[in-house]
């Protein structure tokens, strides 16, 4: 999954009005919310707060606001965008302080997509791979098959408990729980997903 290794904001003047443009990195509604609110209270002066956003790819979860703007002169265009970096877990906020002169459906269209385009070129993206918290409980005669799979699956220990059977919270990538799952059933190792 592709992800933005760090927020940036970039911001572009278009006839007196001055467009502010937040890259950031959001995982659900309730932080889209939660940065658009903040934003709102850091700039009252501000006319719009627009923002689109990429949730998740995979579930279709992407929100786009126009803001009081024309209807889909804002954010959908800025989503369209945003959908084309095949970043996952991102958003931009573009505050418009108005200047005065009004710039038409399409005037908006450019100014948005503009301000949204600036960010993203000043943005960085790192490969980010999905990863599920399973247990497992193995003897200790099964631990040197079992830390061999550990390398084959690139898991991560997270904590291990020796007691009479040695257990092991570990972190696992998602494309590989099914196969590490049939292998642990073939060794006999009982497996939990957290």
């Amino acid at each position: 999954m592709l992800v933005l290794k760090e927020s940036v904001s970039a911001s572009v003047e278009v006839k007196k009005s001055k467009f502010i443009s937040y890259l950031c990195r959001i995982s659900n509604h309730d932080e889209l919310k939660s940065m658009r609110d903040k934003l709102a209270l850091e700039n009252r002066l501000a006319k719009h707060i627009v923002y689109a956003a990429v949730l998740d790819r995979e579930r279709n979860l992407f929100a786009s606001s126009d803001d009081r703007e024309p209807k889909n002169t804002a954010g959908k265009p800025c989503l369209e965008i945003l959908k084309g970096t095949d970043a996952d877990e991102i958003a931009v906020f573009i505050v418009r302080y108005f200047g005065g002169i009004l710039l038409g459906k399409g005037g908006l269209v450019h100014a948005y997509s503009l301000s949204c385009k600036n960010a993203l070129e000043k943005a960085c993206f790192v490969e980010e791979v999905k990863r599920e918290e399973l247990v497992l409980k193995s003897t200790y005669q099964q631990y040197s098959k079992l830390s061999l799979l550990f390398k084959e699956y690139d898991i991560d220990i997270i904590k291990v408990v020796n007691e009479e059977f040695i257990t092991f919270n570990v972190s696992v990538p998602v494309e590989f729980v099914g196969k590490l799952s049939e292998k642990l059933k073939t060794l006999s190792i009982n497996i939990t997903k957290i």
